[in-house]
């Protein structure tokens, strides 16, 4: 499960990620690096607008899904590939978006083990960004009343990458993003786990786990030599 990740890169390399889909980008807005997004905060998203054309969208983490008559109970941050035909994400299969992302976290046990853990941080080797398929909704907020534009990351199988877990983010880029973006029929055939010798991962200091603190770059740095090495390379 992914519950936080960073979108550091600039916007001039976002939109060099985004035009190797080889299709219409619009310009993007210069912005500051986030550092940490968590919950219900706001990231960025690449979505069709109502008439095809791809745009830009800041929108909030946590899905709200159409017609909701109150708050889900629980946050809608993640979407199983293997949950797709159920609810709220049938209801949404044709909102395909892509959300731009520097490096994850994940802490170091399985899913629904009690305790706490360290948390690891992953990404590239190659330091560039990669996208996240996702999910979105233009649903009224029951909460708010407001009009909001809200998304879901989906995780899928995992690579060796992700060592203790079973399920990771689905990262694309090039010709697989562009296939998840394009309308039509879900296109499982994408929902694949990258590769795990492109990726690379390290211990992470504990302020990162806590969404309180003001996000910092320490937070995706490794630890301090001689607390923890990377945990692959």
């Amino acid at each position: 499960m992914c519950n936080a990740y960073t979108m550091h890169h600039s916007r001039d390399e976002v939109l060099l990620l985004a035009r190797q889909m080889q299709l219409p980008i619009p310009d993007l807005d210069r912005f500051e690096p986030r550092w940490r997004i968590g919950i219900k905060q706001r990231g960025l998203i690449l979505r069709p607008d109502p008439g095809g054309e791809l745009r830009w969208s800041w929108a909030r983490w946590s899905l709200v899904p159409p017609g909701a008559k109150e708050p889900p109970l629980y946050p809608l941050n993640n979407a199983r590939t293997d949950k797709l035909s159920g609810w709220p994400w049938k209801a949404v299969q044709s909102k395909r978006c892509l959300v731009p992302c520097s490096g994850f976290w994940e802490p170091e046990k399985k899913a629904r083990e009690k305790g706490a853990a360290p948390w690891s941080y992953y990404a590239l080797t190659s330091e560039e960004p990669f996208f996240i398929a996702g999910l979105w909704s233009d649903a009224l907020d029951p909460k708010s009343g407001e009009h909001i534009d809200s998304y879901t990351v989906l995780i899928g199988e995992a690579n060796a990458a992700m060592r203790v877990h079973d399920r990771m983010p689905v990262m694309l880029q090039g010709r697989a993003a562009r296939t998840w973006i394009e309308p039509g029929p879900l296109p499982f055939e994408v929902l694949q786990p990258y590769p795990a010798e492109a990726m690379t991962a390290w211990r992470v200091i504990d302020e990162a786990k806590n969404s309180h603190l003001t996000p910092t770059p320490e937070m995706s740095a490794p630890v301090k030599e001689g607390d923890a090495g990377p945990l692959l390379s």
